[in-house]
Formats: C-alpha cells, structure tokens, sequence
C-alpha cells in the first residue's frame, strides 16, 4: 500500500529545490493566420470509423511528457533550463499510461502512446542503465533487480536489432524529462507498423543510455506531437535539428487519409483506441465539437512556436463546478491572469487566454488554482498536500460535477476519474484517501489529461488545424 506520507517526503527534496531558482512564467499567444497551413476544411470530409485501430492498454506509469509539461509549468531555472521542479514520481501518485503494440523493425515492441511529444524510440539491447546521477548501476543493484525480476530501468523486453536502413551520422538522440528522466541514443531509419499501416524509412532513436522509471512493460515511445518537439541534435554544435515525426511523415507520405487522429480511453476498462484517419468504434453523444489548435511559445528556447505548431494546445472558454461557471478574464500575459465566478452569466461568457495543453500522456486535469480549489471545496474533508501537489479526499467522497467548456459547450468528466477510488493511499493514520482528478495547475500550462479524455472521444485533426471533442455514450 502506498504512504502519501512517503510521497510527500520524496517530494519536498525536489520542490523546496527547485522554489529557489524558479523564474515567472511568461506565454507569448499570437493570433496566426492558418488559412495557409490547412490542408482541408474542418468539415470537408464527415468523421467516419476507421479500419485502422491500435489497441491501447492502460498501466501504471508515468508518461514522460507529463513530466515534461511539469517543468515547463514550473518555469525555467536562472540558466535558463527546464530541469527537475516541483514534480514529483507519479506512480507514486497512481499516474497511468496508455501503451499499444507496434512493429518497430521487425520486432513487436510495446510503447507509450503519447500525443505530448514527437519522438518515436525504442530502448536497444545491452543499452546503459543509470541513476539519477547519471552513475552506471553497479553489479549488486543488478543482481538485485534481476532477483525482483524487474528489467534494467523496469523496460519491457529490448530490442534486439540495429536501424534497417541505416543510423545517420553526426547526429544524436538527448531529451531530459520534467522529473530527471532522459534518454540518449542514436538516430536512424526504421519501418514501423502500426494499426495496419506501414510507415517506411521514419526517422526514429535507439537509445543506449538512460535512466528510467519504467512501467516494466513499454520498451519505448510513439510521439504523436508536431516536428517542434523532435529530439535531435548535431554532434559539433549542439543545435537541435527538427525532423519529421511519425505522423508527419504519414501525413506527408499519404499513409493516412484524411490527416487526422483520434483517441478513445476508458478507465473503466482499462483499455482504449487510437485511430488513424477516422474514429475508433466506439458510441457518441451529440456533434462534434471544433476548435482550433493554437500555436503558443511555451518554451523560451523555441521562440518560434509562436509561429509553428507543437503541442496540441487549445484555448477552453472555461470550466463548470455543479452549476458554477468558472471563466477567465482576459489579462496581457498568462501570468497575471485571474479568474472570476461568473454564476450568473453562460459559460463561454469571457474569453480564455489559457493554453491547455491536450496530452494522452497526462493522467489528471491540471486547471487554474481558483478552479481546482473550487471542486476540492466541494468534496468534504478534501485537501491539498503541498509537498505531492495534489488533492485528496476520502476515498467513498461524493464529488460535484466538473466540465470544460470549448466553444461554447460544456463536456463532463465522469465521476469516477475525478475520485481515483479504486487505488486508495495510506493517510498515515489508519485511514486511506485517494486522488481527485483535477489539480492545481499554478500559472500554467494547463492540461487536459486522462480526466477529462475518458469520457470523450478526441480528434487530432493536423490537417484541418483543429481539435474536435465529442462526448462518450
């Protein structure tokens, strides 16, 4: 059973560090006209059922783009860098993630299905397994993990070959990850096969080196984010090359028409489907709703996302808690933003400067402080744990309804994803609490994860340039 106590206590080391270098966030939205990057109307073809579906699983872990979202929430260090801030290890804090079955090569490997970055990877045979610090694990740990039967850094099963179609040269595969996590590895050109559809000659990484928190299932990671996210970098100098990831290239190369993908995920059954070029088979209610997907310079390192797309960011009207509205004023920067009670007036009332960031890999909503300490208020005995950065409450609570408001219609979250009762936590008294759903998101960027995504089916629409949400029957 798992110690809140415990998690706390892990978590103070990295906050308390991290509190003293922390620099104000600033968001730079720019209003970009996107006539010219469509590739379609929004409603030029109708949504239809795809034949090409991938299976997703859910387990316990840690999407790495959470993590990654988490330090940029966070806000860069007085170097500049985002690096290890107020996050702390998820699993601890029943953190999920969806993995699938893909063909990488001419292995069957497990993956990490993430809309929250580019990169596709897998880990290599013999790779390099190491602590936090970056010291090679010594003999006994091995031993010992090998006595657990646990996996070097809790991967599933290596892959076992080389790039088919070659590795390129004076270049290198390097990202670090929100909660210390990183990888490093090689670049090349691989076939992929995934959902029936092959992807030939895609620029992927083997990684060699890292050091991992694993589920002990996922050999690695299939990046459904734009080309901005890409992880490559030149060996002389450092730059980052942006290169196509997995969907660019379907997008490019025609595998998949129209260019779009789409999500459906059930904590329930603790399975889901990923789509491409159309919906998974499962029921709807209602239209769909569209949005556009909005370029915002959430990394000061990469200025040009003001101008390009990378994460799937959206701008919500608001939130509703019960028969509260909850919206936005509409402020310069994100930073000085605040939010208002609007009881008396619709949702969609105020305009949002917001960026929510739509992220499979994230497992709660991560909203405004006023928003999440409203629906924590509203659950009796709930309360916020500073040092974790979540809120808790007895795990048989009743929970008021939540909704997000796009484009002037409210979509509900099922009552069961915001009470995680099913995996309660020890109090340290003798009595057990369990996670609630949405949490503070501070400043931002804001997160619409697994919440919300179990009760909606969500599309991807990259050529259309819009996200379109419907909710679950």
């Amino acid at each position: 059973m798992k110690s809140i106590v415990a998690i706390a206590s892990a978590a103070s080391l990295i906050s308390s560090a991290a509190a003293a270098s922390r620099s104000p966030l600033q968001f730079d939205i720019t209003e970009v006209d996107l006539s010219s990057l469509q590739k379609r109307n929004v409603d030029s073809e109708p949504l239809e059922v795809s034949p090409h579906v991938l299976e997703l699983n859910r387990v316990v872990g840690t999407s790495p783009a959470q993590t990654w979202i988490q330090s940029i929430r966070n806000g860069p260090g007085s170097n500049g860098m985002y690096k290890t801030g107020h996050v702390t290890n998820l699993t601890d804090l029943n953190g999920y993630e969806y993995i699938a079955s893909i063909l990488f090569g001419d292995e069957t490997l497990q993956v990490i299905v993430d809309s929250g970055s580019s990169d596709t990877w897998a880990v290599q045979k013999d790779f390099i397994c190491q602590d936090s610090d970056g010291n090679r694990l010594n003999d006994a740990e091995l031993t010992r993990k090998r006595h657990e039967q646990t996996s070097l850094c809790n991967f599933g099963p290596t892959y076992n070959g080389t790039f088919q179609h070659g590795s390129i040269p004076g270049v290198h595969f390097n990202i670090t990850y929100g909660d210390g996590e990183f990888a490093t590895g090689l670049m090349g050109y691989q076939d992929i096969t995934l959902a029936g559809l092959e992807v030939p000659h895609q620029e992927v990484a083997l990684v060699n080196k890292t050091y991992w928190n694993g589920d002990n299932v996922a050999s690695g990671l299939l990046g459904l984010a734009y080309d901005l996210l890409t992880s490559e970098y030149d060996d002389a100098t450092g730059k980052s090359i942006y290169y196509d990831s997995i969907f660019t290239t379907m997008s490019k190369k025609g595998i998949v028409k129209p260019d779009l993908f789409s999500m459906a995920m059930d904590s329930k059954s603790q399975v889901g489907q990923l789509a491409f070029g159309g919906l998974p088979p499962v029921e709807t209610k209602g239209k769909f709703i569209s949005t556009p997907i909005r370029m915002v310079a959430l990394l000061s390192h990469r200025p040009e996302a003001k101008t390009e797309y990378s994460f799937y960011t959206i701008l919500p009207d608001g939130y509703v808690i019960k028969n509260v509205t909850m919206a936005p004023t509409t402020n310069q920067t994100l930073a000085a933003s605040k939010w208002n009670t609007a009881v008396s007036k619709p949702a969609g009332f105020y305009n949002s400067t917001t960026p929510t960031i739509v992220d499979s890999g994230t497992t709660l909503m991560y909203v405004p402080s006023d928003i999440s300490d409203a629906f924590a208020a509203g659950i009796p005995n709930s309360f916020y744990d500073i040092f974790s950065g979540a809120y808790y409450a007895p795990c048989d609570a009743t929970v008021p309804d939540f909704g997000i408001v796009i484009n002037g219609h409210t979509f509900y979250a099922d009552k069961a994803d915001l009470i995680q009762s099913s995996d309660p936590l020890d109090n340290g008294d003798g009595t057990f609490v369990c996670l609630l759903g949405v949490t503070d998101g501070g400043e931002g960027p804001y997160i619409l994860g697994d919440t919300m995504m179990n009760s909606l089916v969500t599309v991807f629409d990259v050529g259309a340039g819009m996200m379109r949400f419907a909710s679950r029957k």
